[in-house]
């Protein structure tokens, strides 16, 4: 099939050229017709029944001025580009079987056209140097993303183990030396500060007991969830019982 569609200031476009060779039709013909139009879209413009306030933004969309030169005296004569709208309203009057199987050519090569000019382009390299450093970017876009994946993943482990991993209340350890719940909770806490393990912080409700600065980055207690923060973990759980001499009752 004849190329019908070309692409013009990013868009598909045809000429009037075109449309008179493929409709069998005199190009004057097809100039006179594209005036007639344009002269219509004025009036119907003055008479306030086109919605758009800009007709000429609508116009210069549709038709496009331009010229070119003729193959036997080299003369320039003008010609009128048109995009999918101009062409429609230009071909809406053509009647009959040919015009109908042209038209449908016609809105084929629009419609591949505009599929076209959605697809994103390649950048091919031009050059040795630019073929290197497009070789280089993608190799360094990649690195990025699989040490993106590489931390998502460690995250999500970390997440999962958080999940899965048994916390312990200071009221369940100090249990295991005989302090019971309440006040003694409180002595066990107190021993602990003794011992230079947590320091405590006064609450509107009793204390709130805080692990020194040396021992927080240890793993001694839960991460995530306030309350978590507040329970041991099984390695702090283990600390505290390596002082079992200390805290027993």
């Amino acid at each position: 099939m004849k190329n019908l569609v070309q692409i013009k200031n990013a868009q598909p476009v045809t000429t009037s050229l075109q449309v008179a060779e493929t409709f069998e039709k005199n190009h004057k013909e097809v100039m006179r017709d594209i005036r007639n139009l344009r002269s219509d879209i004025k009036k119907v413009e003055i008479k306030k029944d086109l919605e758009s306030a800009d007709l000429r933004s609508v116009d210069t969309s549709m038709f496009l001025e331009d010229s070119y030169q003729a193959e036997g005296n080299k003369r320039r004569y003008p010609m009128i580009y048109m995009n999918k709208d101009g062409w429609t309203l230009l071909v809406m009057g053509y009647q009959g079987e040919k015009a109908t199987k042209f038209k449908l050519q016609y809105i084929a090569q629009f419609n591949k056209m505009e599929q076209e000019l959605k697809q994103p382009k390649l950048s091919l390299p031009q050059n040795y140097a630019s073929a290197l450093r497009q070789l280089a970017d993608t190799v360094e876009e990649n690195e990025k993303l699989k040490a993106q994946l590489n931390q998502q993943d460690f995250e999500q482990g970390v997440l999962e183990q958080i999940k899965t991993e048994v916390l312990y209340t200071t009221e369940e350890i100090a249990s295991q030396f005989g302090y019971s719940s309440g006040p003694g909770v409180y002595l066990f806490c107190k021993k602990l500060h003794e011992l230079g393990i947590v320091y405590p912080q006064r609450m509107s409700k009793g204390f709130k007991w805080h692990l020194y600065a040396k021992y927080q980055d240890k793993g001694f207690r839960g991460v995530g969830k306030t309350a978590d923060k507040q329970k041991w973990t099984a390695k702090g759980k283990a600390f505290i019982e390596s002082f079992a001499n200390e805290l027993a009752r």
